[in-house]
């Protein structure tokens, strides 16, 4: 791969990496309204690769004026160091991104409230991941959204009864406390 296409990988990563970090914290900021509703739980971040995580009490707006700027700089870096040969040095600079990249995103989690108000599919019992759940993996019951493992669940799922449906439900349901949490 020539310089002229990694650099533009490399660009291109970066506007994807600050669109889906900037994206989620415009709409928790939005969401709350006033900034000491942005407090965050502890989180580990590394500042740089070689450097022991440390634990720390991190707001969003942190996130947003400290840390980003951070890991643009070694985005910015690895840009360098292709452009000037060094593959190592690029690859460095680019895992330290990786790591800070990884920290953020468990701050960011951290405010993101559940899509569904299941966390275990109610026909299974299996773990539900949001990010593996498609459209049709959905249904809609009450008002909520309840998500499924598989595409036979949603099947049977449509087969029981509203009483059964509630049975089931209140087995994996997300506890109200949780999502509590989330919003804050």
């Amino acid at each position: 791969m020539n310089k002229a296409k990694v650099i533009t990988f490399v660009g291109l990563g970066t506007v994807v990496m600050i669109i889906a970090i900037g994206f989620p914290l415009t709409l928790t900021n939005a969401q709350t309204g006033h900034e000491q509703h942005m407090q965050m739980g502890m989180m580990e971040m590394s500042q740089n690769a070689g450097k022991q995580a440390k634990t720390e009490k991190i707001s969003l707006e942190k996130v947003r004026s400290e840390q980003l700027p951070l890991i643009l700089q070694h985005i910015e870096k690895a840009i360098q160091a292709i452009e000037a040969g060094k593959t190592a040095n690029a690859l460095a600079e680019l895992q330290s991104s990786k790591l800070m990249l990884a920290s953020v995103d468990k701050i960011i989690s951290q405010h993101i409230i559940p899509e569904f108000v299941n966390n275990k599919c109610p026909i299974m019992g299996t773990a539900i991941n949001p990010t593996n759940v498609t459209e049709d993996l959905i249904r809609e019951y009450k008002g909520q959204k309840v998500a499924f493992c598989c595409g036979m669940c949603p099947s049977e799922w449509d087969k029981l009864s509203n009483a059964e449906k509630d049975a089931k439900l209140a087995k994996v349901k997300i506890s109200t406390q949780v999502q509590t949490e989330n919003k804050i």
